[in-house]
């Protein structure tokens, strides 16, 4: 036993806490979560928009992109844009994950997928109180 070295960080067991594990690890990297649950709700969304509405939103496509491209007003980031020609809507996802997040998950869920649908009832000309239906 004298001839092996004992890794210090692999057994301790502070206070109760449990052992210690590296922060980042190759199974979990470093802002993957944020960006695959932003994705995929925006996904939701956008098919919960098709499965309801097919006949206004049957051809509707939904792309996710970091951040807006930049144009002569810097003052203010647009949070999504759309093109009506290829039923397209652009979701920025810093500005809206960096502009009013909520601390409850849920809540964050419900405020990502309300834009997505202001914005394809925008694209549309159209209230987005008419696309909420009992959700």
């Amino acid at each position: 036993m004298s001839g092996q070295k004992k890794v210090r960080g692999l057994s301790r067991d502070r206070h109760g806490r449990g052992i210690r594990r590296p922060l980042w690890s190759p199974k979990f990297e470093p802002g993957l979560a944020l960006i695959g649950n932003f994705a995929s709700t925006v996904e939701d969304a956008a098919s919960y928009l098709r499965e309801v509405y097919p006949e206004t939103f049957a051809g509707l496509s939904v792309e996710v992109r970091d951040i807006p491209p930049l144009q002569g007003d810097l003052t203010s980031m647009r949070r999504f844009a759309f093109h009506r020609e290829s039923n397209t809507v652009y979701v920025y996802r810093v500005p809206i994950q960096f502009t009013g997040r909520r601390r409850d998950p849920i809540d964050e869920m419900f405020r990502i997928e309300g834009l997505v649908i202001e914005a394809a009832s925008e694209m549309m000309g159209r209230d987005p109180r008419d696309f909420l239906g009992e959700r």
